[in-house]
């Protein structure tokens, strides 16, 4: 009777609230847009969710196949993007619109954003082969 009851909890912890978890993640950083705010981050984001911060990364390796604070930034790079096709942002400096997406300032997202290019030119697409 207590190995059913063993199995029962491990089943309603584990992979009952796994799906509840995702759609939490999601609505907070997607909905949301947790990552367009400066203060993002995974600790602050993980209190937010009352999860740890591993569970943090282990959803957002295991649905998007990065770290989370690789994912923060993939998604302020597309904000930029969005923002600066704006024609309400034409008026707006650089700085000011990248600020808008999150980043701290320039320099932090041409940190970012020479690591993406580093790593997109030394791993190759496999099937270009």
């Amino acid at each position: 009777m207590s190995l059913f009851k063993y199995f029962k909890g491990f089943l309603e912890e584990y992979i009952l609230h796994i799906p509840h978890k995702k759609n939490l993640f999601d609505h907070h950083f997607f909905d949301l847009k947790y990552y367009a705010h400066k203060t993002s981050s995974k600790e602050r984001f993980a209190r937010l969710l009352n999860m740890s911060t591993e569970e943090v990364d282990h959803i957002s390796i295991s649905y998007y196949g990065v770290y989370f604070t690789t994912l923060i930034n993939e998604f302020r790079c597309q904000l930029l993007i969005k923002e600066l096709e704006n024609p309400i942002n034409y008026t707006l400096s650089f700085e000011s619109v990248v600020e808008l997406c999150g980043f701290n300032n320039i320099e932090s997202f041409c940190h970012f954003f020479k690591q993406k290019t580093n790593s997109l030119s030394s791993n190759p697409t496999p099937w270009l082969a």
